[in-house]
Formats: structure tokens, sequence, C-alpha cells
């Protein structure tokens, strides 16, 4: 994966992590932003509400105006992800349905904020969507919300996963509307797909899906709560 600094930080700002795809890594608690830099640039999440100056400065250090931005593919509808889509007003905004209709009524509860903009593009379980130069399928993996998706480019094996998965095999935490037995299915669901790269929301980008991504599977069924004995 090949890197630019940020100017002035020992921080790597943006990785290129597969070609055509970079990640513009953002101040904690935001996500990263992936940018799927086809004809038409798209973006894999936004970031915090404040994020989006250091987002319109990383795309242009790729040589991408914010402008150009066409699409913003949410993977759920927390403020660290959603937040920033304000920035790219003239972008369609994309969700699953249970993400979208918390953003469209301001449920600020489940999403951590009212800074967000209205999903105009509902994201179904299976479908394809076609993203800055990607042919992307759309997997419904709840567990951390109930709304949360992944996206699988197959013919590249790269899977992004928000806040589903991370590298390490490290558990992600459930919130509202989120479920154990839920995250478990989706896990199992992602295990089943030949990925090469697995391209979080957090953390290191992982070079070994099956791998983090067993360990992961394995914590998840230990976090679940005991059985109860037959009455």
């Amino acid at each position: 994966m090949g890197r630019r600094d940020s100017a002035g930080g020992s921080e790597p700002l943006i990785e290129i992590v597969d070609p055509g795809v970079a990640r513009i890594r953002l101040p904690k608690p935001a996500a990263h932003v992936y940018v799927l830099m086809g004809e038409k640039p798209a973006l894999v999440d936004s970031g915090m509400p404040e994020s989006g100056p250091a987002v319109h400065d990383g795309l242009r250090a790729l040589g991408v105006s914010p402008g150009e931005v066409s699409l913003v593919l949410l993977t759920h509808e927390h403020a660290d992800h959603a937040g920033g889509a304000p920035a790219f007003p003239d972008a369609l905004v994309a969700a699953h349905p249970l993400a979208a209709a918390k953003l469209r009524h301001g449920d600020g509860r489940a999403t951590h904020t009212r800074s967000v903009s209205e999903p105009e593009l509902e994201l179904y379980d299976r479908s394809l969507v076609h993203a800055g130069g990607l042919a992307l399928r759309v997997l419904h993996t709840p567990g951390h919300t109930s709304g949360s998706v992944c996206l699988f480019e197959e013919s590249r094996g790269l899977l992004f996963t928000g806040d589903t998965a991370f590298g390490r095999g490290t558990l992600t935490d459930l919130f509202e509307s989120g479920s154990r037995g839920d995250h478990v299915a989706s896990l199992q669901r992602l295990l089943g797909l030949p990925a090469r790269l697995l391209l979080p929301g957090h953390g290191a980008v992982s070079e070994d899906p099956r791998g983090d991504l067993t360990l992961a599977l394995e914590a998840a069924h230990e976090d679940l709560p005991p059985r109860a004995a037959n009455c």
C-alpha cells in the first residue's frame, strides 16, 4: 500500500490501498473515508460533521475536486461515518433503508448527531452499485447497528466493512439497534466471501480477511450471553 504523508504531520493522511482506491485517515473518533477514484469519484463513509475540510484537503491531494464526488455510500448511520456527508451537497447519499430512516427522521439517539444529509438512495441487500469505477455488491450485515452494510468488489476481492469487522479480529461494539446474534450471522456471511483486503472503518487494513474474520467470529460467540437452562 502506497502512502502520502499529510503536510506537517507525522501520521499518514492518505494511503493508496489498491489501484484507484485511497483511504483518508482522519483524527479520531472519525472513521476512515475511502475514495473510489474512477471517472465519477465516490466515497465510502464521510467522517464526522467537522471532517469536511480535512476530507476536501485529502481529495485535492489525490487530484480530485470535492465537487466531483458523485456518490457517498454510508456503511451505517453513526456520526463518525455519516456526519461528514453535508460537505458534499452535490453528491447522492446512499444508505441501507434502516439507516436511512434514522438519518431522515433526525433520530439523534441512534445517529449521535443532527448534522446529516438525508439519504436519497437506499442500499438493498444483494443490490449492485457502480461507484467510482467499481462494481460493489451491497451486503446487509446487521449487528453493530440494524442498518449496517458491507460493500464487496468481487473481481478485486475488496471488502469495505464499516464497523462490522476490523483488522486483527477486534470485536465491534453494539449500539441501540444492534444485536450480537445478528453480528455473528453477519460475520459468518462475510467469511464466505473470497476477500483479499478487508477495508474497515477504523484501524488497519487487513491483508488476511479470513483469519481476522475468524478471530472476530470467535470473540462474538464468546460475547453472547449463556443460554438459559431448559425448565
